[in-house]
């Protein structure tokens, strides 16, 4: 089927005829479009010849100055044939039809035996079983599972009282994966051909994350798994192995830190244009992420890595559309104290004194702290309850109170004592255990040069792609309807320095804000100042 699909695309592309090799046509499908036999008399181009993977490679759909091409390899990816739609239908769409009906089912599970050493556990269809329940907010759902491991099945709970599909060809079990209102699938292309060749497009496709070489550094998840689609990260049930035992533990780490995460991991969404970059609005679960210890989990490797692991690769450069650098840095502190790691009143004052004249250095500056107190001013902090992410000092903090505000609660790695009465300080952990009393809290968030640090590992943090985007979205759901955000990172064109900092620009600001509205951009500096509101509503 891929090769099929995917020859046909390329065809489409290039504005070529397509024809398919002989015994490569599939019994279980019927061609939508012509589908000729290849000619024997012409010499093919083996364009394709070794590209068993799933990262798409766009030169192939260039014909320019080419002859003939062959397609003798597994190109799977979407990418190639999802403008052009897919050539064929399944043979079985009309007896499936006919079985659901008579069964009364509406939701196919896919269960696959173990392929390449590994298995969707049990406890990944629990826990699918249980979001499409969520999902379909009290709709009657009615299970048939379909699978080549039909004793596994009989022994797992989670099955009990299913249907268990028996005595169907492997076409006619896809078939009732695809006309199903909904599917939940496990393991392989037979359940990801299930989904891309769906009836019910108003239904929910459910897919195992880890189900598909994720440790391998061709795989592209915006080529296999489509955006409605829904995922979840379940460990598989297989040991990790001696040779690729640290690209595992990053995968599956990886598989983690997603686990509330949303559409804020989704960096394919594009938004629509708002005052300085787009604006995407990104559903997600606040106390699910909120919650999720894996996002602030310390470091996987004694010494930060000076490289981006493969598996994490695609995920840090928004599928290669970043550049990335190197500049090594190790100052580990999570969990520890932090770098100054206790303020005191007189120091807290002084600060707050010099910000008001305009005169405090900060950590960057006079010039870039009077635009972050520039922005303050853009909104009404009078006695406001701010939060301030990730601080070494406390000179935001004293310009946030110099601004007007009540209390400033800080979120930091490491661990600070603060003598001051308007001051407080928490780490991820703590606010963790607090999150039911600090959700809808604060008036007013504020961040400055901290964000693009964010899951890059130079502070004693595990890798985290989403890093900086998930602390944006936590600190969403720790603010109230209609509160201000001031935050500021390193601005100009996308560019990853790895693992110094994010350089943010059109392609990563819209992700980083999302949800947020735009209000107010600084006229200066190196780390401009956004201010940005929380919708009410």
């Amino acid at each position: 089927m891929w090769q099929a699909a995917s020859s046909y695309g390329i065809a489409r592309a290039r504005n070529a005829k397509w024809c398919l090799p002989e015994g490569r046509i599939s019994e279980a499908v019927h061609f939508k479009v012509p589908a000729p036999l290849c000619p024997t008399d012409v010499t093919f181009a083996d364009e394709t010849e070794g590209r068993h993977n799933v990262r798409f490679v766009p030169s192939l759909m260039d014909g320019s100055g080419k002859g003939h091409t062959r397609v003798l390899s597994y190109l799977q990816s979407l990418k190639y044939f999802e403008p052009y739609g897919i050539p064929f239908v399944l043979k079985d769409d009309e007896w499936a039809q006919k079985w659901i009906a008579g069964h009364g089912v509406n939701v196919a599970i896919h269960v696959r035996a173990p392929e390449y050493g590994a298995r969707a556990p049990a406890s990944y269809f629990v826990r699918a079983i249980q979001l499409l329940r969520d999902l379909t907010r009290g709709e009657p759902l009615a299970f048939v599972v379909t699978t080549d491991d039909r004793a596994w099945v009989e022994q797992q709970p989670v099955f009990n009282g299913m249907l268990v599909a028996s005595g169907h060809t492997p076409g006619q079990d896809m078939a009732i994966n695809a006309n199903c209102r909904h599917l939940i699938m496990s393991l392989g292309t037979f359940g990801l051909w299930a989904g891309y060749l769906r009836k019910n497009t108003d239904g929910f496709v459910i897919y195992w994350i880890v189900s598909f070489h994720l440790s391998d550094p061709n795989f592209d998840p915006e080529g296999t798994w489509p955006a409605a689609w829904k995922p979840i990260a379940e460990n598989a049930d297989t040991p990790p192995q001696a040779d690729n035992c640290m690209e595992l533990t990053y995968t599956r780490h990886m598989l983690r830190v997603l686990e509330g995460c949303g559409e804020i991991c989704d960096t394919t969404l594009q938004g629509t244009p708002s005052l300085f970059f787009n604006f995407i609005p990104k559903r997600f679960d606040c106390a699910a992420l909120c919650l999720n210890a894996a996002i602030d989990a310390p470091a996987l490797e004694p010494s930060p890595p000076a490289t981006i692991p493969d598996v994490m690769l695609p995920m840090f450069t928004f599928g290669g559309q970043i550049p990335v650098g190197a500049t090594h840095m190790d100052s580990q502190y999570l969990g520890a104290n932090a770098a100054q790691p206790v303020w005191s009143r007189e120091m807290i004052d002084g600060m707050i004194t010099k910000a008001r004249n305009r005169e405090l250095e900060g950590n960057y500056g006079v010039y870039e702290t009077n635009w972050l107190i520039e922005g303050l001013s853009q909104l009404n902090l009078s006695g406001a309850d701010a939060l301030v992410i990730g601080s070494e000092n406390p000179w935001v903090e004293a310009c946030v109170l110099q601004a007007g505000a009540a209390h400033v609660t800080t979120i930091e790695y490491g661990k600070i004592v603060s003598e001051h009465p308007q001051v407080s300080a928490m780490t991820p952990d703590e606010v963790r255990a607090r999150f039911s009393e600090l959700a809808g809290r604060f008036d007013a968030v504020v961040s400055f040069s901290s964000l693009e640090h964010s899951g890059l590992g130079r502070y004693g943090d595990a890798l985290n792609p989403w890093g900086d985007k998930q602390a944006v979205a936590r600190a969403w759901c720790l603010a109230k309807p209609g509160a201000g955000f001031v935050v500021a990172v390193m601005s100009g064109g996308d560019f990853l320095e790895f693992n110094a900092h994010r350089v943010y620009g059109p392609l990563q600001y819209p992700h980083l804000f999302a949800n947020l509205e735009q209000v107010w951009r600084a006229g200066g500096g190196s780390q401009v100042v956004h201010v940005l509101r929380k919708p009410l509503a």
